[in-house]
């Protein structure tokens, strides 16, 4: 019966006794094994007859220093997802911690191929969408300018604008006091760490820190949007009320792919307005030309009776107010707001159709001609000293009941 024999070596050193080497036999076969140098916590050896154990001192040994701790791998960053505007926390909250989930559990954010805009769909920790992420340093005039365009002036929209807009449009909606007028998904503007890899799949093994920010939009699963859809299944309220959101927030790009249509159960459809990153621009100025609604046979039909006291619930000087604070919107974009709503509110409660509010909104003659609520704005501009606010007023709402008079007439 063959043996196991093990010889263990060692060193003794400025009184240690160090474990050199090891080397095991069994039969004709043997194994070395040069350890470095380790220290002998105790050296007394217990032998038996099955394997045998002999300690014998090292021959021709040299006395190696310990090898050196390899290089600590630096950890790559904590993926972190930070909300900016802290006064939508309650409905954010959730969507927040299910996209850090998603992006410790390594689903990596993927890049919408088509917009002007740079756009990921985020995921959870399943690898299903769940939110949209638009981060400013990607946008149409961003700082990576890969896909920077002319078309942004006439938006009206500063490099890192639209991002906020996207953010801004969600307040509008939620400061109204009625929650069947929410209709935008919760958004609001956040700040991401990662590491560099999840943004860049190119450079897979980069873990240096970067830090994106921009909007973040809870993903809504639609059966398809407004261009695919007869209009005519369109409930009317849901219309009036995405027109209302439009007029309040003066949106640039209310175009058919930017209504999602969720089919009902009765036949009917219901809309989510989204894509609002080219809204409150520099003025008045419409540079898309049309609202998507008004060729919805719903946008002739009157408003309800509760729709107009809706409209004139609405807290604009609040909504103002949070938009400058909590926002940074700058002033001359607010004034389009101001602007923008007064007409809203005065021509629904003198009757008009969304139609009829709409369409005076909109630029002519492929957008080479102002709009009639731009000329009514001018008109009272020029009217009074620049630094009267109060005559501006005045002067801005006889504008705006003139143009409602001659609506009005047009029907006759």
């Amino acid at each position: 019966m063959e043996s196991l024999t093990i010889q263990v070596n060692v060193l003794v050193s400025s009184g240690y006794v160090l474990l050199h080497s090891v080397e095991m036999s069994f039969g004709k076969r043997s194994v070395s094994l040069v350890l470095p140098d380790l220290p002998v916590l105790c050296g007394i050896w217990v032998g038996c007859d099955a394997p045998s154990v002999q300690l014998e001192p090292a021959r021709d040994a040299v006395i190696r220093p310990a090898l050196p701790a390899p290089p600590a791998v630096p950890a790559a960053p904590e993926f972190q997802v930070e909300l900016i505007d802290k006064k939508v926390a309650p409905e954010m909250a959730p969507l927040l911690r299910r996209v850090r989930e998603g992006l410790q559990a390594r689903q990596r954010p993927e890049r919408i191929p088509h917009g002007v805009n740079g756009t990921y769909f985020l995921k959870d920790k399943s690898g299903s969408k769940i939110a949209i992420f638009k981060p400013t340093d990607e946008e149409f005039c961003g700082s990576d300018g890969s896909d920077a365009s002319d078309d942004s002036s006439s938006f009206g929209l500063l490099p890192g604008e639209t991002a906020v807009r996207e953010a801004a449009a969600y307040r509008v909606a939620r400061e109204h006091p009625n929650p069947a007028f929410h209709l935008v998904p919760p958004t609001g503007l956040v700040r991401i760490t990662a590491p560099r890899a999840t943004f860049v799949p190119a450079e897979p093994n980069a873990t240096e820190p970067v830090v994106k920010t921009g909007s973040l939009q809870e993903f809504v699963y639609a059966d398809g949007d407004s261009e695919g859809c007869g209009a005519g299944k369109f409930v009317v309220g849901e219309v009036h009320k995405i027109g209302v959101l439009d007029l309040q927030i003066v949106n640039c790009d209310r175009n058919g792919q930017n209504v999602l249509v969720l089919d009902n159960d009765d036949g009917s459809c219901s809309l989510v307005p989204i894509d609002h990153g080219f809204s409150m621009p520099a003025g008045l100025s419409l540079g898309f030309g049309r609202f998507a609604w008004l060729d919805f046979p719903a946008s002739l039909e009157p408003f309800s009776v509760a729709t107009p006291a809706h409209i004139e619930s609405i807290p604009v000087e609040r909504v103002l107010k949070a938009l400058a604070d909590d926002l940074h919107v700058r002033p001359e974009c607010l004034v389009g707001v101001r602007v923008s709503h007064a007409w809203l509110q005065r021509a629904a409660a003198a009757g008009l159709t969304l139609f009829e509010i709409g369409d005076a909104v909109c630029r002519r003659n492929d957008c080479a001609l102002p709009s009639d609520l731009e000329l009514v704005y001018e008109a009272a501009r020029l009217s009074v000293p620049a630094d009267d606010d109060a005559a501006f007023q005045d002067a801005l709402y006889r504008k705006i009941d003139q143009l409602i008079e001659d609506v009005l007439a047009q029907r006759r």
